[in-house]
């Protein structure tokens, strides 16, 4: 399925502007943010994970992780870059929680009836 702004999550449902504590103009800017680059960051997130849920999980994650530096002044190529290393390394996290297995020693594995290979 491809997924497009149309029938991926309602943008008002992430729009944390409650998350903001700064004045008026930090909530338009992140407002702005919102608007411009959700699709990228959610078309991307959903390309790496395969999972509607989980996308839409995790866009919104990025977009918090993104509030806290909105009051230092980057460039809009600087903005779009920095999101995407933020949703890099989320996707990254997601993944290696995802996968994480649990750590057996080779002693536990024999006492539960795994037999060495001879």
């Amino acid at each position: 399925m491809l997924v497009t702004e149309s029938n991926a999550m309602s943008k008002q449902t992430l729009s944390p502007s409650h998350a903001v504590m700064g004045d008026a103009t930090d909530v338009q800017e992140f407002q702005r943010l919102y608007r411009e680059k959700f699709g990228l960051i959610y078309r991307y997130v959903y390309r790496k994970v395969g999972n509607r849920e989980d996308a839409e999980d995790l866009t919104s994650e990025i977009f918090l992780k993104a509030v806290g530096a909105l009051n230092q002044k980057f460039s809009p190529q600087s903005m779009h870059k920095w999101l995407f290393l933020i949703a890099r390394s989320t996707v990254a996290d997601y993944w290696r929680t995802h996968y994480r297995l649990p750590a057996n020693s080779l002693d536990e594995l024999l006492e539960a009836g795994w037999e060495v290979p001879v």
